[in-house]
């Protein structure tokens, strides 16, 4: 029957990486994707979770999308949706159904069991573009992905809590960093740029 709640809900707690952006087409995606390789790298193991999951993946279409409305309408489980890609599990696809368009409860048992799905992995990094209003799973770490434009660090600064991590992308040859850093500095005191993950020249390369 759809929407049972478990009676206890694990216990292991993967590290959650919310990457998101303040703009479309700001290659939110593609770091995503760069950051879970990064990991897969060094031997960790990681599911990337969509959270368009009702839109178009822009990188890797799920062999099981066909299943996605029956599984945000609660007929089917969560975890057929899983499909792994270059050592990378991700839960992604495409349907007419948006997940962040369903009701509380609905939403709430896609929470529950994507919280089951994560406890086998070491790193779950959300896809949370600028159409998501707040990320789907509560975020150990909020990267937030701008190109390097003073406009883009300007409005996430606006909309980020702090501490504020921003990964640029798209960065060219004579963008000027040191630039963009006091910029940032005169904006708040509790945010820079990342240098965790590094700056992206080309999203593309990465996929």
């Amino acid at each position: 029957m759809p929407f049972l709640v478990p009676e206890k809900l694990p216990q292991h707690n993967p590290v959650v990486i919310a990457v998101r952006s303040v703009a479309p087409k700001t290659g939110c995606t593609s770091i995503v994707w760069k950051i879970a390789a990064d990991y897969v790298q060094n031997g960790k193991k990681v599911l990337i979770f969509d959270e368009l999951l009702g839109l178009p993946n822009t990188h890797y279409k799920n062999k099981n999308e066909q299943l996605i409305p029956s599984v945000l309408a609660g007929e089917n489980p969560l975890n057929q949706l899983v499909d792994t890609v270059q050592g990378i599990d991700f839960i992604a696809g495409q349907s007419l159904t948006n997940l962040h368009s369903l009701s509380n409860q609905e939403k709430s048992h896609i929470r529950i069991q994507l919280t089951h799905i994560i406890q086998s992995y070491d790193y779950v990094i959300l896809d949370s573009p600028s159409q998501c209003s707040e990320s789907f799973l509560p975020a150990n770490e909020m990267l937030w992905v701008c190109l390097p434009i003073k406009e883009h660090l300007f409005n996430t600064i606006q909309q980020a809590a702090e501490p504020i991590k921003i990964v640029l992308n798209k960065v060219q040859q004579d963008t000027n960093i040191a630039n963009l850093n006091l910029y940032l500095k005169q904006l708040s005191n509790n945010a820079q740029i990342s240098r965790q993950f590094p700056i992206i020249q080309n999203d593309k390369d990465f996929i």
